[in-house]
């Protein structure tokens, strides 16, 4: 998983909205939902929800760094 998408992922685990995100990265909504997608594909997941519970599974095992998992 690349350091952007990590950030995209940690974020959302976090509580927030894609659009949330876009503003604090300083980017566009198209670019975080592309990051969030391939880091679903990525971990093998299809919701959001799924997405949380992986990147939660994955720290918890204590993969290093936060932005990091896969």
């Amino acid at each position: 998983m690349t350091g952007a998408q990590g950030r995209v992922v940690a974020m959302i685990a976090d509580g927030m909205r894609v659009t949330e995100i876009a503003q604090q990265m300083r980017s566009s909504v198209k670019t975080i939902s592309s990051h969030k997608s391939r880091a679903q594909r990525r971990l093998g997941v299809e919701s959001t929800a799924e997405l949380v519970l992986a990147w939660e599974m994955l720290r918890s095992r204590g993969t290093p760094g936060r932005d990091s998992p896969g």
